[in-house]
């Protein structure tokens, strides 16, 4: 994908995070602990997907670019886990189930990184300010719905072990970071509250609606 973007800064920009993002996915293969393994799942969810997308992609006023290199980056941190998970012999996957495995998340790594660079790019280079408030409600849904569902379910299990305190704030820090995100980029706590009010009434339908899915499965 890489090739198709001129601007060696910012491919080389790509490269390096997404390479990163694959080291820090895979730390608890390199050095497994509790809290690595907290950690590492940490950067394998979709809010830090989705947080990390948007903001690589308010770089860019092509669209074309905005769309490629977020995804591009995803793609290449999930290869540069796979090949950690391979060469450390953790339980690899063979065959056809390394290939859907890998298919699979890339093709949720297309679609997250997608969202997330084209929303970036439309939060800070749309006209139209209606744009970019929908263009920042997007992400932070995501990160909101997948956080607040987290928290409900580790808050009971607080008291029993010391080892539920990673989740319970790598939650509370990706809820913070997407609250921070309107206040960053638009510097207009009016507009910014209204837009994380909407965001976060709509994550909590989004909850309940995924509770109710799964009482139902």
């Amino acid at each position: 994908m890489l090739v198709f973007v001129k601007n060696n800064k910012n491919s080389l920009m790509a490269v390096g995070l997404g390479i990163l993002m694959g080291l820090l996915s895979s730390s608890y293969i390199l050095l497994p602990s509790p809290f690595t393994y907290f950690f590492s799942g940490f950067f394998n969810t979709a809010s830090v997907w989705i947080l990390f997308t948007f903001w690589f992609g308010t770089r860019f006023k092509s669209k074309i670019k905005a769309f490629v290199l977020p995804v591009s980056s995803l793609v290449l941190s999930i290869v540069v886990y796979y090949l950690i998970y391979s060469s450390v012999g953790a339980a690899p996957l063979l065959g056809v189930n390394l290939a859907t495995t890998v298919i699979g998340w890339g093709l949720i790594s297309i679609i997250l990184g997608g969202i997330g660079g084209l929303s970036g790019r439309m939060a800070e280079f749309a006209k139209k300010a209606n744009l970019k408030v929908f263009a920042v409600i997007i992400p932070l849904i995501i990160v909101f719905t997948e956080n607040i569902a987290n928290l409900i379910q580790i808050i009971p299990y607080l008291s029993i072990s010391y080892i539920n305190l990673f989740p319970f704030f790598f939650s509370l820090a990706l809820i913070v970071l997407a609250l921070s995100t309107p206040f960053i980029l638009f510097r207009k706590n009016k507009l910014s509250v209204y837009i994380v009010a909407i965001s976060v009434v709509l994550a909590v339908i989004g909850v309940f609606v995924l509770n109710l899915m799964y009482s139902l499965i």
